[in-house]
């Protein structure tokens, strides 16, 4: 520690003098504390790569390297620079595997450069699909996330929220199943679901859109009746979001299924729970059409209904939720509905940065509508009137 000390001491002085290089100066300091601290609890240990190791590869000074750096993410330099040495200096810091010091950043009161994103312990493989959305708008704009899950409890999601805020994150993404009232407080807040939250700056998903879309599908068809098969875990935002759509779409007397999960991260229902749906509900009830709760209970669906002997689509269309990878690779390939993420993670982080950039704007809701994937669980176009097959209802 004596040899941090004495090397802070010359870098204060050294800033005293002059104090136009104080924000490189920052920077410098904070990398002799954490590098030679480092050193002194372990030798053994990773050393970042730092200004100075740059500078002297480049045979420049340091504040040289930090104009060049700085410049490099966005921010004016000190030092006027030539091309070549700005591009020698450039080709010495990706050889070396330099990245910015983020503490370095926040002590100096700039953008730390993260968002956090907060999610719930839902169906976790749109949650990857939507992480990797947001990180593709994310890392064009050289920000990283800070990613945690609060799995619908109080106490850890604070603990999470506090450990965010400690990070000094520019902006939070955060799930309204997770949402906490503690965050009413933070301005750089964008929710994301299936429904906006009150007074908060919100990015809805419009299931309205897609279903609105089936219905003109299984109209096509000269389906019947249509039903809506769902999870039964009301504390979940796209629940009562999806039977709220539905019968806005086919009317309040269409009727909706619940069928408990195993367990509670939208697992799949057991498959005697859907062999005795099929036989007992969708059978007596003349159900010729349905759409489901995601992709995977929309594939254990038709294979339930292949045992059965009901013939998908000539007898029964479904439609899925998410646009899953494997929905392609079933036979017959599934229809589905398709969350739009591209466009979905777009509006977040245009979202969050109108957050960061200008806190005291009112709350705003975005909506990001779906789109309905037609595929072979559905009746092709024209074809509906020769092979619709209504021998279903008089087994």
């Amino acid at each position: 520690m004596y040899f941090v000390n004495r090397q802070c001491r010359k870098i204060m002085f050294f800033l005293k003098k002059f104090p136009i290089l104080l924000i490189s100066g920052i920077d410098i300091l904070w990398e002799i504390i954490i590098i030679n601290d480092d050193k002194t609890i372990n030798q053994n240990r990773t050393v970042m790569v730092r200004l100075i190791d740059i500078a002297r590869e480049a045979n420049v000074t340091v504040p040289v390297v930090s104009t060049v750096l700085n410049e490099r993410y966005g921010k004016k330099g000190t030092i006027r620079v030539s091309g070549s040495l700005r591009a020698r200096i450039l080709e010495i810091a990706d050889r070396l595997g330099y990245t910015p010091n983020i503490m370095a950043r926040v002590l100096r009161g700039k953008a730390s450069g993260l968002i956090g994103v907060m999610l719930d312990s839902g169906d976790m493989e749109i949650r990857f699909r939507q992480l990797d959305a947001f990180e593709k708008y994310c890392a064009a704009m050289n920000y990283n996330l800070l990613i945690t899950g609060a799995h619908n409890n109080p106490e850890r999601f604070l603990k999470n929220c506090h450990m965010l805020l400690q990070h000094r994150v520019d902006g939070i993404l955060c799930h309204r199943n997770v949402f906490h009232e503690e965050l009413r407080n933070n301005p750089k807040v964008v929710v994301f679901g299936a429904e906006p939250l009150s007074g908060m700056t919100s990015l809805v998903y419009r299931i309205d859109t897609a279903y609105e879309a089936a219905a003109r599908l299984f109209a096509r068809e000269k389906r019947l009746r249509t039903a809506l098969l769902i999870s039964d875990m009301e504390t979940y935002d796209s629940i009562p979001a999806r039977r709220h759509a539905f019968q806005a779409c086919f009317g309040k007397a269409a009727p909706v299924f619940t069928v408990a999960c195993q367990d509670e991260n939208y697992s799949l229902p057991s498959k005697s729970k859907i062999q005795k749906l099929l036989k007992c509900v969708f059978l007596p009830q003349k159900i010729d059409s349905v759409i489901v709760q995601n992709d995977l209970w929309a594939l254990l669906l038709c294979e339930q209904a292949r045992i059965a002997g009901i013939r998908i689509p000539q007898q029964l269309s479904v439609v899925g939720q998410d646009n899953s990878a494997f929905t392609v690779c079933s036979e017959p390939e599934i229809s589905t509905i398709d969350p739009n993420l591209t466009e979905f993670g777009k509006a977040a982080f245009d979202l969050l940065l109108k957050r960061i950039n200008a806190p005291e704007t009112p709350p705003e809701t975005v909506e990001v509508d779906t789109v309905l994937i037609e595929r072979g669980t559905t009746m092709p176009f024209g074809s509906a009137a020769k092979e619709h097959d209504s021998g279903f209802y008089e087994r």
